[in-house]
């Protein structure tokens, strides 16, 4: 039953990641990529690698320090600077991109660890990220959470159902002490007048230092 768990969650998980990078928005997510470019972002066109390798590679079949370095400091320097900045990309793209050194011989990639960063932004891993090649969107990089958390919250809005919202509230209200402290008085005011004895309405309600 363990292993049946660890399987469905790894594959829902795996579902929802690709929703999450390129949802369409039709009865689903609207993903990262089609967000961004629904925003109007101009995407960054690879020239590719060959300046780093010597070689033929052009944009359709790999990527560049000098197209990471464009992408990078195409973003805005207030957002670039965001400690929840990040690259995305999946680990294909992380590997080709581990290869790619300066004509110095600096690596692009550096590692902490197990930890890769790219000018010292962390690089995470989804695997529903395009891999490299013609008119893919293989690396993006910015504020992860801005990116994928107002997708998400807006699908959820957009989709919930008016019993759910109002269950939710009742259960908020039940909680809430304009409901609990009646309750617990009222309870306690019958025990008393029954049997005599407070000791419910002690132990319901708090003490100090408790």
């Amino acid at each position: 039953m363990e292993m049946f768990k660890k399987f469905a969650a790894d594959r829902i998980a795996r579902k929802v990641g690709k929703l999450l990078i390129n949802g369409n928005g039709v009865n689903t997510i609207l993903g990262l990529v089609p967000s961004l470019a629904a925003l109007g972002v101009t995407p960054v066109t690879a020239v590719g690698s060959a300046g780093n390798s010597g070689g033929a590679e052009d944009g359709s079949n790999s990527i560049g320090s000098k197209d990471v370095a464009t992408l990078y400091y195409s973003v805005n320097e207030a957002y670039r600077n965001s400690p929840k900045a990040a690259w995305f990309m999946n680990d294909g793209t992380r590997a080709y991109l581990a290869q790619i050194v300066s004509k110095q011989g600096v690596p692009l990639v550096q590692w902490q660890g197990p930890e890769a960063y790219i000018f010292g932004k962390p690089v995470k891993v989804c695997p529903g990220m395009d891999s490299i090649g013609a008119s893919k969107s293989p690396v993006v990089f910015g504020d992860g959470a801005i990116r994928f958390d107002q997708p998400v919250l807006r699908w959820f809005v957009e989709h919930r159902e008016p019993w759910l919202t109002t269950a939710m509230r009742i259960v908020t209200v039940l909680g809430g002490s304009a409901f609990l402290i009646p309750l617990v008085l009222a309870v306690g005011s019958w025990y008393w007048q029954r049997y005599r004895t407070p000791r419910p309405l002690n132990c319901m309600c708090p003490h100090p230092g408790m």
